[in-house]
């Protein structure tokens, strides 16, 4: 009866998603933070920290605010969706936060992580253990662009906070100027 169904649907051009116990519930949510210049620190310039390849811990010059939290007159200058796509084939949890954790801190902490791929792919720019992290450049952007590691490291820690499900964690997410929504970058973690 099940065949006839999806046969059926099939025929009137209709795709029938069924759920599947091997992805987490959240799989393929997008989860949005703003990031906006932080009331809390004089002069705050949140604009010229992430371009100076500054970070976003919580005395950062840049405010992380879920859209739960963004009140209507607070000026947004960056934007970061994270989309899920956690399933038993994903990293552990503990090899992602260790990699959030290995690009937050010396000797990775000031270097770039760059695609530096010819053909606007993505590159790998580190492993650790099970988990893998790509980043891949805006388009029209050469190889060789790229983000400060330390805040590809706090990327993946929302992607570990958002997309953590029975010991798993997957899914990817970019960084866009809020303004025009131009994309300034993404990355993806993923099963090595």
């Amino acid at each position: 009866m099940l065949r006839y169904l999806v046969a059926s649907l099939a025929v009137l051009g209709t795709t029938l998603a069924l759920p599947s116990v091997n992805q987490a519930p959240n799989y393929g949510k997008t989860y949005t933070t703003y990031l906006l210049d932080n009331p809390n620190i004089p002069n705050a310039n949140c604009d010229q920290h992430l371009l100076s390849g500054g970070s976003l811990s919580p005395t950062s010059p840049c405010l992380a605010l879920p859209s739960s939290s963004l009140q209507k007159r607070q000026e947004v200058v960056y934007r970061l969706e994270t989309i899920c796509q956690t399933s038993l084939g994903s990293p552990t949890h503990d090899d992602v936060l260790l990699l959030s954790r290995v690009l937050q801190n010396p000797p990775f902490k000031s270097r770039t992580c760059a695609d530096v791929s010819p053909n606007f792919t993505c590159t790998t720019v580190k492993r650790e253990r099970s988990a893998s992290l790509n980043y891949c450049r805006p388009q029209g952007r050469g190889a060789g662009w790229g983000q400060k590691c330390e805040i590809l490291g706090d990327m993946v820690a929302l992607v570990v906070k958002e997309c953590s499900w029975e010991g798993r964690v997957g899914g990817w997410s970019r960084l866009l100027l809020h303004a025009t929504g131009a994309e300034l970058g993404g990355l993806a973690v993923f099963h090595s």
